[in-house]
């Protein structure tokens, strides 16, 4: 949009900052409570187990983002509103996997929308 919207505004990257569970800290995560605050913590293991599949090698997006998915749904996420692997720049949705393309996920544990990304 920046770029779109010749806007005068420079964009800058910093790590997620996280809890010792890998849960991305947001104000959002104070509605979490009971069972949905322990599942909470999946969202950065789903994310994680695909990083190391990349990692190792994995390149098919699909392969990926089901892994992921199967993982969510073991601890019972089943309100997934995405989780793909995109081209950073422009969001469009990848069949392959290249080193620095934006792995993102948002899902909703009871009334709370949790999102988190990652840089493969």
């Amino acid at each position: 949009m920046v770029k779109d919207l010749n806007l005068e505004v420079e964009i800058l990257s910093f790590p997620i900052v996280r809890d010792k569970d890998g849960l991305a800290l947001s104000s959002r995560n104070s509605y979490l409570s009971g069972q949905n605050k322990v599942s909470s913590c999946t969202v950065f293991r789903a994310l994680s187990e695909i990083q190391r599949r990349f990692e190792e090698g994995s390149r098919d997006c699909k392969y990926m983002t089901e892994l992921g998915r199967e993982i969510l749904r073991e601890e019972k996420i089943l309100d997934i509103d995405y989780l793909e692997i995109c081209d950073p720049e422009t969001l469009h949705r990848k069949e392959f996997a290249e080193s620095g393309d934006l792995l993102a996920i948002a899902v909703r544990l009871g009334q709370t929308r949790l999102i988190d990304n990652m840089r493969l």
